[in-house]
């Protein structure tokens, strides 16, 4: 992966957070039943990102892995 790819997916996750955040900052200022049920669907979305970048980034840490076999020693 290019620098510069890099640094633009990074910048495409600190948006995702952002994003996020304002969504965790809008459901707190619901009532008590919504919080509970789109807190819980925020959890599950959230998970499944982090799962999702989880095994992207294995991915992608092999393939560099191959591509740079000196610099891994």
């Amino acid at each position: 992966m290019k620098r510069e790819q890099a640094v633009r997916i990074n910048d495409h996750l600190l948006d995702a957070y952002r994003a996020l955040d304002e969504a965790r900052m809008g459901i707190a200022a619901l009532g008590k039943a919504e919080r509970i049920e789109l807190g819980d669907w925020l959890e599950e979305v959230v998970t499944a990102l982090e799962d999702e970048l989880s095994s992207r980034s294995t991915i992608s840490t092999r393939i560099w892995s191959r591509q740079n076999p000196i610099e891994n020693r």
